[in-house]
């Protein structure tokens, strides 16, 4: 398990191993022991876990830097992509069944893909 760019996300990443008969049992048996780990450790915080993938879960006021992971790469990565954009905002505009459209002045729009 490694953190993601929030402190909400994480992600689990399965053995590397060679593709024979059995390696995709193998691989499958692998990430739910890895899920039930996660689960347990949650737990044991009195918290849950969930596996979801798309974007309506997420709410903007959780796109926020009190949410960005305090590891220090994140941080740098925010300032330097900030930097190359000469610090305009980020503006993301999705037209569909659901419809954001926001300007932010952070990378924390990436949780949404994570």
């Amino acid at each position: 398990m490694v953190p993601e760019l929030t402190t909400f996300n994480f992600e689990v990443n399965g053995v590397a191993t060679i593709l024979t008969d059995d390696a995709l049992e193998r691989m499958y048996r692998d990430l739910v022991t890895s899920w039930r780990h996660c689960a347990e450790a949650a737990s044991s915080r009195d918290e849950k876990i969930l596996m979801i993938g798309i974007l309506p879960h997420l709410r903007e006021s959780d796109l926020n830097m009190d949410n960005m992971s305090s590891l220090s790469r994140y941080k740098d990565l925010n300032h330097q992509i900030l930097k190359m954009r000469d610090f305009k905002p980020l503006h993301l505009h999705i037209t569909s069944k659901d419809e954001m459209d926001t300007l932010k002045n952070d990378v924390m729009l990436e949780a949404a893909t994570t």
